[in-house]
C-alpha cells in the first residue's frame, strides 16, 4: 500500500530537530549563569576524542537514514506526506534512526563543549519529539499504511 496523494502528512507542528537545538541552547544559557564542567580534570582529555567518535556515529546514522529516504523517494520532512513506508537501511533496526542520530550529535556536541547543562537538557530534547511528533507520525503511518505499518511497528523498536 502506498501513501495517498491527498494526504497532508503527519502534521508535525515544526521540525522535531528544532527541539534539540532549543534544548541545547537552553543548556548553554544555563551554563553561562552557572558553569559546571561535564568531565573532571582527570578525564578531560578524553572528551574531545569521545565527542568526535559520537559525532561521527550520529552523523553516519543520520546520513544513512537520509539516503534511505532518498532511495525510497518519499518525504523526509515529517509534515509532508509519505509516498511509501521506509524499512530499509537503519530503519531495519529503529523506527526513528534520524532522532537517534540527532541524540548522538547532541551528546557529542555536549561533550565537545564540556558542559553538564546541555547533557541535563538531553532528556527534554529526546522526549519532546515524542509529544510533538512521534505520536502524530505513528498515527499518520498507521492510517496511511495500515497493516504494513502495524507489522513493521511490532518488529522494529522505536529507538534502537
Amino acid at each position: 500500500m502506498s501513501g495517498s496523494e491527498s494526504s497532508k502528512g503527519p502534521g508535525a507542528p515544526f521540525p522535531p530537530p528544532l527541539l534539540f537545538v532549543v534544548a541545547f541552547l537552553i543548556g548553554l544559557g544555563i551554563e553561562q549563569l552557572a558553569p559546571v564542567d561535564m568531565l573532571p580534570d582527570g578525564v578531560r582529555a578524553v572528551g574531545p576524542i569521545a565527542a568526535i567518535a559520537i559525532l561521527v556515529a550520529g552523523g553516519l546514522i543520520g546520513f544513512w537514514a537520509l539516503i534511505s529516504f532518498l532511495r525510497a523517494r518519499t518525504a523526509i520532512i515529517p509534515h509532508r506526506p509519505a509516498s511509501q513506508l521506509v524499512t530499509i537501511g537503519p530503519f531495519r533496526f529503529s523506527r526513528n534512526p534520524m532522532y537517534f542520530g540527532l541524540t548522538l550529535l547532541y551528546l557529542g556536541v555536549g561533550l565537545w563543549v564540556n558542559s553538564i547543562w546541555p547533557l541535563l537538557m538531553l532528556p527534554l530534547a529526546a522526549w519532546s519529539p515524542v509529544e510533538a511528533g512521534y505520536s502524530k507520525e505513528e498515527a499518520y503511518l498507521t492510517a496511511e499504511f495500515g497493516k504494513e505499518y502495524g507489522t513493521y511497528r511490532e518488529s522494529v523498536r522505536r529507538w534502537i
